[in-house]
């Protein structure tokens, strides 16, 4: 074999140097460079790994949070709409129980009017009577052409009146 590499211009010494060099330059290449670099891309790789978890964990929580705030809105709806309910029954009552007292005031004001047009339509007709009484006395004395008592008068006006009293009726 020393005669092939001879013939071939290899010198064994040279080329077993070069293998040590080579495997000396390996060794240190795998020390220095190959090893942080292996390290260096596991850590970039960790991280990465950690950041799409960190990722996923964030669209979980944003998918909750907006669950949740749809929930909450819907919440809210409905109790805006029952607030609104309640307002919109309180006003009813409140306009049922206005429109009930105002008729029932009407109704006193409609029974006071009457009362006082009965008291002056009464008053009317014992005024309307008493003036009948003096016209008929007066009537009456000139007719007689005398004077009358004060006996013929109360007779007299009390027989006017029970006359007026039967025709009212």
């Amino acid at each position: 074999m020393g005669d092939l590499l001879a013939q071939f211009g290899i010198d064994w010494r040279l080329l077993l140097a070069q293998a040590v060099n080579f495997g000396i330059v390996a060794g240190l290449l795998a020390w220095f460079v190959f090893r942080p670099l292996l390290s260096f891309l596991e850590e970039r790789r960790k991280r990465i790994q950690e950041g799409l978890e960190m990722r996923q964990k964030a669209e979980d929580e944003i998918a909750r949070t907006q669950e949740m705030r749809k929930q909450e809105l819907a919440r809210v709806k409905r109790q805006a709409e029952q607030l609104l309910s309640e307002a919109k029954e309180r006003g009813a009552e409140r306009e049922r129980e206005m429109i009930a007292r105002a008729k029932e005031e009407t109704g006193k004001e409609l029974a006071r009017a009457q009362e006082d047009i009965r008291r002056e339509k009464d008053q009317a007709i014992q005024e309307a009577k008493e003036e009948i009484a003096t016209l008929a006395l007066l009537s009456a004395e000139k007719v007689l052409k005398r004077a009358m008592t004060a006996k013929d008068r109360e007779a007299l006006l009390q027989e006017i009146e029970e006359s007026l009293q039967s025709h009212a009726r």
